[in-house]
């Protein structure tokens, strides 16, 4: 009886001491670990190196308590060395997922699911596509918000938004915006500048053409409505070279409708020649007429003599 009770009286001390390690091992933080800790596999070549062969996840971090600009489910602080901070790598021949994904699954959510604050000179963010892919792909289904926003409030001589190519087998479209509905009414490209500079300005050095409409609509082309009032002219067309033989202005008409239509609201001049030099004409054969009507409903004519 005596040696069972003993050995009874071993084992329970065994038992007490066993769970007080475990406990300890668990409650503290280990401080200090010389060699690299393998997880599915045995030969680890990391400091923590994580070999996962199943279908779920090699890391998760269910986060319940509460996070702010200095804490998360998961930290990496990169102030003590100038390489990578993070990195994410796959040769693997993947068309089935992304090799990034996050998700915030909840409608009430109303914070920014990936926020990215650079205040150095870099790039904020870089894509580098080198294979035959969209570099950037926004599938929005938002109703009334921007789909995509850039606030340049601290612009002075930069620039908001550039594209450009060097590309000298180039024949696409550097810039497309398409409405693909029949019955949409929206605008598609709207162009708005308090400012006194250029609300659009197209720098055209190739012998190209500067600005090309192509309209299959029924109705107007081209508008220019000027609200405001001025005090110069509302189109201008200018041709800045004096060796040039071309037309500034050319009109041709197909259909059965006037070439050219002047409508003048007050009685003033329809067509003014006054900056042309006047030094007189010994032409007198009439070549051809232009009908003028005034508002007044008078009717007049420019002559044309050879």
């Amino acid at each position: 009886m005596k040696l069972k009770y003993r050995i009874g009286l071993i084992v329970m001390i065994l038992l007490l001491l066993c769970t007080g390690i475990f406990a300890t091992t668990i409650s503290d933080s280990l401080t200090s670990f010389t060699g690299n800790v393998g997880i599915g596999t045995s030969t680890p070549s990391n400091e923590l190196d994580i070999v996962n062969a199943d279908a779920n996840y090699g890391i998760f971090v269910d986060q319940n308590g509460a996070t702010n600009d200095t804490s998360a489910g998961i930290g990496v602080d990169n102030t003590g060395n100038d390489g990578l901070g993070f990195k994410v790598y796959s040769d693997h021949s993947n068309t089935a997922h992304e090799l990034v994904k996050f998700h915030a699954d909840n409608n009430g959510f109303d914070e920014e699911v990936v926020n990215i604050v650079n205040d150095g000179t870099g790039t904020g963010l870089s894509l580098d596509q080198n294979g035959n892919g969209k570099a950037f792909v926004i599938d929005s289904s938002a109703t009334t918000a921007y789909t995509m926003a850039i606030d340049a409030n601290s612009l002075t001589s930069g620039r908001g938004l550039n594209l450009q190519t060097q590309s000298s087998s180039f024949s696409g479209i550097l810039a497309s915006f398409f409405v693909d509905d029949a019955s949409a009414t929206g605008t598609v490209q709207q162009i708005r500048n308090d400012g006194t500079g250029n609300g659009l300005f197209i720098d055209q050095n190739g012998n190209g053409i500067g600005l090309n409409i192509n309209s299959q609509s029924t109705g107007r082309s081209f508008s220019l409505d000027a609200d405001g009032i001025i005090s110069t002219e509302v189109a201008f067309i200018h041709t800045d070279n004096s060796a040039s033989t071309g037309s500034s202005l050319r009109l041709i008409n197909d259909g059965t409708g006037p070439v050219l239509n002047l409508e003048q609201t007050q009685d003033v001049e329809v067509i003014d020649f006054d900056g042309c030099t006047d030094a007189g004409t010994s032409h007198t054969t009439l070549a051809g007429s232009v009908k003028v009507q005034m508002p007044d409903g008078t009717t007049g004519y420019l002559n044309v003599y050879t």
